[in-house]
């Protein structure tokens, strides 16, 4: 399970794998801003994303 916090957002997601991971990052940040002019906040055009995970350990 790869978990995922926003950082300048309040989202938290997670997923199975990587690809999962950044379709579910996607949809809540598109959900964060629903409804919102997203000209008013001062984010860039071309954000950054930061994911951290953890690789299984295999004994």
């Amino acid at each position: 399970m790869l978990p995922n916090e926003g950082i300048d957002l309040s989202i938290v997601t997670q997923a199975d794998n990587l690809d999962q991971l950044v379709k579910n990052i996607e949809e809540v940040v598109s959900l964060y801003f629903k409804g919102e002019n997203v000209t008013d906040f001062d984010y860039s055009r071309q954000p950054s994303i930061l994911v951290n995970y953890e690789l299984p350990q295999h004994a």
